[in-house]
């Protein structure tokens, strides 16, 4: 009964952390492999998330190994004992994580002094596992199954919780973009208002007249009876007649 009543205790301290807002992402990770660690009685307590971009699992918090190999250590899916829990979808339990074949030393980590390794896939509901997380011991000893679920649980929570950060980073984004749009609208009806104003007073610009293309100035018609007499007697003559009138005049 105790055993259980520690158990829930661990799970209630991770929901606590995830339900404070005020923390950042970094320092509620940092809490939960802190609770994991305390709970489960273990020394290490690592996460690993998944890098879309980089296509690599990046150890992201921990307790236990050391704090400057965090954002910094990194591997393929197909590398380590991390990866191989994602590559098969299940925890993935080694009583000497050294002398299996799948196990990646990094330097920088300190991790070689710590020998038991439990992984467990970190997904939200079906979807692909989008992280790992790890427990190690000193000591050489195979996890039970009561450890197995209790790190899945946590696990489980640990996806929803990276959730509803990534809900509240597009929510904020959408808000931020709503802002910039409102503040360009903004300043774009005070520079119209600008250009409409001379002197303080509003400028009510005249229409502008178009002249259709192809069409000359428009000419004043003649009035009277002289010009009806011109227009009715008038006949264009061809050019070949106009020139040879012009050489007999000359």
């Amino acid at each position: 009964m105790a055993v259980n009543r520690d158990r829930l205790a661990l799970i209630e301290d991770i929901s606590a952390i995830g339900g404070d807002a005020s923390n950042t992402l970094r320092e509620t990770l940092d809490k939960i492999v802190t609770a994991i660690a305390t709970g489960m009685e273990v020394e290490v307590c690592s996460l690993y998330l998944f890098d879309a971009q980089r296509e690599r699992l990046v150890l992201r918090a921990t307790v236990g190994l050391e704090q400057e190999s965090v954002g910094k250590v990194s591997m393929r899916v197909n590398e380590g004992l991390v990866g191989l829990v994602v590559e098969h979808g299940q925890p993935v339990t080694v009583a000497d994580a050294i002398s299996h074949p799948r196990y990646k030393y990094f330097p920088e980590t300190g991790e070689e002094r710590y020998h038991a390794f439990l992984g467990v896939p970190v997904q939200d509901g079906r979807q692909k596992p989008i992280g790992v997380m790890v427990v190690q011991t000193l000591r050489s000893r195979k996890f039970g199954p009561g450890e197995v679920r209790l790190l899945k649980t946590a696990a489980n929570q640990v996806a929803q919780i990276l959730s509803h950060f990534r809900l509240r980073e597009t929510l904020a984004t959408k808000e931020k973009e709503r802002d910039e749009y409102r503040r360009r609208m903004i300043e774009a009806n005070r520079q119209l208002k600008g250009y409409e104003k001379i002197g303080g007073e509003t400028r009510v610009k005249a229409p502008v007249k178009v002249r259709r293309p192809g069409r000359g100035p428009r000419l004043r018609p003649w009035r009277g009876a002289r010009s009806r007499h011109f227009l009715e007697h008038y006949r264009p003559q061809p050019a070949r007649a106009r020139s040879a009138r012009r050489a007999q005049a000359a």
